[in-house]
């Protein structure tokens, strides 16, 4: 059986995995080395791929850009089959008004929007 879901944004890796990539599961030592790489023993991959941005600001009175890069990722496990990726807004939509947040896109962050299916899992699986 399949069961198949919508993912927005990062939520989801979020959700599961917060606290094990949040600050606070290190111990204070490697802090204090300031480690930068954490292996851990499992693989992910990017379901949607890398997209040039998912933030976009302009320095004040829309002169320059101020930061232009991609924060935002979905990622899932290499056994994941990613069925649909929902396209990008164009690149002049996304600059019509400036920068976001804008009149098209409420959010300082672009959508990251796929749908996923977990083969050989159902609803009561998954909960």
């Amino acid at each position: 059986q399949q069961f198949s879901f919508f993912l927005l944004i990062n939520w989801f890796f979020w959700t599961l995995f917060g606290n094990l990539f949040g600050a606070n599961w290190l111990p204070k030592p490697l802090e204090d080395n300031n480690i930068e790489k954490i292996k851990v023993p499992f693989k992910f991959q990017c379901a949607t791929g890398f997209p040039p941005y998912t933030n976009f600001t302009r320095a004040e009175g829309f002169t320059k850009d101020a930061f232009v890069g991609c924060l935002d990722y979905i990622w899932t496990f290499p056994e994941t089959k990613v069925l649909k990726v929902i396209p990008f807004p164009d690149h002049n939509l996304v600059t019509k008004y400036g920068a976001i947040p804008s009149r098209i896109a409420p959010s300082d962050h672009l959508p990251i929007i796929c749908e996923i299916c977990i083969e050989g899992r159902n609803k009561s699986n998954l909960t």
